[in-house]
């Protein structure tokens, strides 16, 4: 389920970046369309010509805006759809080393083994400085030591024997 809700989330950030851009273009158009008519407003000193720099102008804006919203939006978005697939990765290591607890035709050295290597590939995907969190990598350690713990290894916090966020 977390891995379809990062799924989702992934997809609905590319619609959103996909909304800004079309809206980045529109506001392209209609700066052109404004930069056009200020420049003929300017050959020829009317009143109509000024009304409809006006309005081309005022649409230019609302677009700007519009695009700015929707690349704020996008944004949002995308970093939500990376929070989501990285606790999905660590809910799949949790239910991992869960499932290699209740194996019994396997020692605990193996054991600590199989859920190393786990641990190892998720921590590439998790850690801080490779795009995950440094909630969800805190959460990883807490969930490994647990099963360090069950395996027989030891396992020690350090100076305040938690991790914290």
């Amino acid at each position: 389920k977390e891995e379809l809700k990062a799924k989702k989330a992934k997809e609905a950030a590319n619609k959103a970046n996909a909304n800004a851009r079309k809206a980045a273009v529109e506001r392209s158009k209609a700066e052109a369309a404004a930069a056009k008519a200020e420049a003929r407003a300017k050959r020829e000193d009317s009143s109509r010509n000024n009304a409809a720099r006006r309005t081309a102008n005022n649409a230019a804006k609302k677009a700007k805006e519009a695009a700015k919203k929707a690349a704020a939006n996008a944004e949002k978005l995308a970093a939500n759809a990376k929070k989501a697939a990285v606790n999905a990765v660590v809910k799949n290591v949790e239910n991992k080393l869960e499932e290699i607890k209740r194996r019994t035709n396997i020692n605990k050295t193996r054991m600590n083994k199989m859920g190393r290597i786990i641990y190892l590939k998720a921590t590439k995907k998790v850690h801080p400085n490779s795009g995950g969190n440094q909630v969800s990598f805190v959460k990883l350690g807490n969930i490994y030591n647990k099963f360090k713990n069950f395996t027989g290894t030891k396992v020690t916090a350090g100076f305040n024997e938690t991790w914290t966020a």
